[in-house]
């Protein structure tokens, strides 16, 4: 089993999101970490050209966190970020402060695995 399992734009692409996850829950040791990043529906949704790839399955925060929680992690942090634009005076704040209103064109979520292997 693996301590950490990295993610990167790759959930929003995958036909079935709950299968993807339980295969990361597989290879995790028990307290292991996921750490994924996925666009963030409620900026993509809402301008269709960043909708560029082939399957676009984007999730909500709250979707996003109820798939993590059905397949059995513990989302540690969940947040919105935006990529290159660490001079952006909103980013800064929001890397300062927290979130911005989950207002970043991706999520980031930081989760354990809990319990045992999911039943078949």
């Amino acid at each position: 089993p693996f301590d950490v399992v990295v993610s990167q734009e790759v959930l929003e692409h995958a036909g079935d999101q709950r299968a993807y996850l339980a295969q990361a829950h597989s290879v995790l040791r028990e307290g292991g970490y996921l750490v994924l990043t996925t666009p963030n529906a409620a900026v993509s949704l809402s301008n269709p050209t960043l909708l560029m790839q082939p399957m676009e399955n984007h999730l909500t925060r709250a979707e996003l966190r109820r798939i993590l929680t059905v397949e059995r992690y513990s989302v540690e942090r969940l947040y919105s970020f935006f990529y290159g634009y660490a001079k952006w005076r909103p980013y800064r704040f929001q890397m300062r402060y927290g979130r911005l209103l989950n207002a970043g064109l991706h999520q980031i979520a930081v989760c354990r695995k809990v319990g045992g292997p999911l039943p078949l």
